[in-house]
């Protein structure tokens, strides 16, 4: 085992630890669920559990996956190090900042809050952004064009699929509100000028 596969499983597992805590507390806090449908769900799961699958075979046997490495530097690699070690205090920072209003579905809690602290005085999607830059950073890091392509084409088609649905439901909950902060923020990315928080709780 390399530095480069050994660094790769260490910082895998602190993100899989960080999103196994907050998923389990997610299910311990009660809520109003807006339900996703037998579909929806099927549709996430079949997006997203082959990405982790290879991920959890490149651990494992990386050497099954070595058709699609590809040939990068080692500052390349350290690179893909680096961005993958900065994503972690950026996922606690995202899940601190939505405190008892995470949840890995659809979901609005009778006592839901408006969430404009933190990243998401920036962002209002910054989990999607931040899944983004881990994917990206373990096909760097594996130098495995298939590890960070999968990952990334699966957030994206979460993210176009799902973030319509997302918004549509904050606005129908918040109202003026929420509009008001999808007009002074970013939906991925920041914009040039923000204004003061409005308000605005996305549940990714």
């Amino acid at each position: 085992m390399d530095r480069f596969h050994l660094s790769f499983i260490v910082l895998f597992a602190l993100v899989a630890a960080i999103r196994l805590y907050y998923h389990y507390a997610a299910r311990i806090w009660q809520g109003r669920r807006t339900p996703e449908g037998v579909l929806a769900f099927f549709f996430r799961a079949c997006v997203g559990l082959p990405a982790i699958a290879i991920i959890v075979l490149y651990m494992f046997r990386p050497g099954i996956l070595r058709w699609a490495n590809v040939p990068l530097s080692a500052g390349w690699r350290w690179l893909g190090a680096v961005l993958f070690a900065l994503s972690l205090p950026l996922l606690v920072w995202i899940q601190r900042s939505l405190g008892r209003n995470y949840s890995p579905q659809l979901r609005i809690r009778a006592d839901h809050s408006l969430v404009t602290s933190g990243p998401y005085r920036f962002v209002r999607h910054p989990m999607y952004t931040t899944s983004l830059i881990i994917y990206a950073a373990m096909g760097l890091l594996s130098a495995n064009w298939f590890i960070g392509g999968t990952g990334v084409a699966a957030t994206l088609v979460i993210m176009l699929s799902r973030t319509p649905r997302e918004e549509a439901m904050l606005s129908r909950t918040f109202g003026e509100r929420y509009r008001r902060y999808m007009d002074s923020t970013g939906r991925f990315l920041p914009r040039w000028r923000v204004s003061q928080p409005l308000g605005g709780s996305p549940t990714r």
